[in-house]
């Protein structure tokens, strides 16, 4: 099948399903809105040479209808369950803006058949879009991006979490600019770590990492950016 109208959504995360044994899995959304079943799709890898080599173990295509409005931000694994953020494609205020839609499985994210749901008071700004979420067994981490190019310093925003509901409420435990710079031509496709998925500690793989980052600018921002060009 090929998938030359999809673009890469998110970056690679990677969900240990146990403690010596792992799954790399990657989202890919339409550029255009479709039907649910035919708009996002999930591709499953047994490791990261796997993926390299672009062996897929299984693939599939979720049953969820994002709407026409919305596009894929970052999804994120926390030891219990899976979250999705939505971004609406236009710029809006807190409260309506950003959605999380959490999973308690795989086979639900597959079905579409969420567990709970809710928008974030988070007031992105208008010239921000998420690059991605990632749980590191402590706190919830998003990357924002500015829409258009800039230097190291402006260019590249962390903020973090303490919990779920402090994302939902828009309650940040610290914030900072990175000094990145990430070039005109790139954009992040997000950030990831890599949880034990029995003592729910961080497990420390730095060359797994830096991987994934590179897989992450090179082909999710650029997917990410050209969404946004396209609402614009």
């Amino acid at each position: 099948m090929k998938l030359n109208t999809l673009c890469v959504a998110f970056v690679i995360w990677v969900v240990p399903l146990s403690a010596d044994a792992g799954m790399v899995h990657m989202i890919l959304e339409r550029d255009t809105n479709a039907q649910g079943g035919s708009e996002v799709f999930l591709g499953s890898f047994d490791s990261i040479a796997d993926f390299l080599a672009g062996s897929l173990s299984s693939s599939s295509f979720s049953q969820l209808n994002l709407g026409v409005n919305f596009s894929i931000g970052g999804f994120a694994y926390d030891g219990s369950s899976y979250h999705m953020i939505l971004e609406r494609d236009t710029n809006a205020q807190g409260g309506s803006e950003v959605f999380l839609g959490s999973f308690d499985s795989i086979s639900d994210f597959l079905a579409g058949s969420l567990s709970s749901s809710s928008f974030s008071q988070l007031n992105l700004g208008v010239n921000f879009s998420i690059g991605g979420f990632a749980y590191d067994g402590s706190s919830y981490h998003m990357v924002l991006e500015r829409d258009t190019n800039a230097q190291g310093g402006s260019e590249v925003f962390l903020g973090s979490f303490d919990s779920i509901s402090d994302f939902l409420a828009g309650s940040l435990s610290s914030s900072s600019f990175s000094q990145l710079n990430i070039g005109a031509n790139f954009g992040i496709g997000g950030i990831s770590a890599e949880i034990d998925d029995v003592n729910n500690a961080v497990v420390p793989e730095p060359s797994t990492f830096a991987l994934l980052g590179m897989g992450g600018l090179a082909l999710v921002g650029y997917g990410v950016r050209r969404k946004r060009q396209q609402t614009a």
